[in-house]
């Protein structure tokens, strides 16, 4: 399990960020009175509690990701399905990319962005393994092999094109859930 940890402060580096600042830390309004030790020590120790909570929780989320990336890199042979679909001409015309850091970095990209569908964040069927590159244009509207400004449908197109129509239509479909 991957942990981001959130350095949990000793009782006295918490004593002295009350002292310094009038306020606990995770506070977010001063005590109309000042606080005595004992109730200091159990605010400390309900901030520590929260801390630890807030790390699984982080911890949770992260392996989540972590496992469905792994499972979509796994199922699409860690290979750009974008690329692989090129023909050799356009493979050809983009050349010029191919050694470029973000050209050979694969990236899980959500075909329904996460921001809008958070809801389809995690479904393995709404990712797909692109070159960075790629990646970065769709979800800037860009035409993924020339990077200039395309419109929502011409993108939608692109994904179309990438995963094929039914795919996209069952997608389609989950999304408005």
């Amino acid at each position: 399990m991957y942990i981001i940890r959130m350095k949990e402060p000793t009782l006295i580096e918490f004593k002295n960020y009350y002292r310094d600042r009038g306020i606990c830390m995770g506070d977010s309004h001063r005590n109309a009175k000042p606080l005595t030790p004992v109730k200091l020590e159990r605010k400390y120790d309900k901030y520590i509690r929260k801390l630890k909570i807030t790390q699984e929780k982080i911890a949770i989320k992260q392996e989540s990701w972590n496992d469905v990336r792994n499972k979509v890199f796994k199922r699409d042979n860690n290979i750009c399905q974008l690329y692989k679909k090129l023909s050799t001409k356009e493979k050809f015309k983009i050349s010029s990319m191919l050694n470029t850091s973000v050209f050979g970095t694969l990236d899980p990209a959500h075909i329904f962005g996460k921001g809008a569908y958070p809801h389809m964040k995690h479904d393995v069927d709404n990712i797909v393994t692109l070159y960075r590159i790629f990646h970065s244009r769709l979800d800037a509207g860009q035409d993924p092999l020339t990077g200039k400004s395309i419109s929502k449908n011409i993108v939608i197109n692109w994904w179309i094109f990438i995963i094929g129509i039914e795919r996209y239509e069952m997608l389609n479909e989950r999304s408005k859930r």
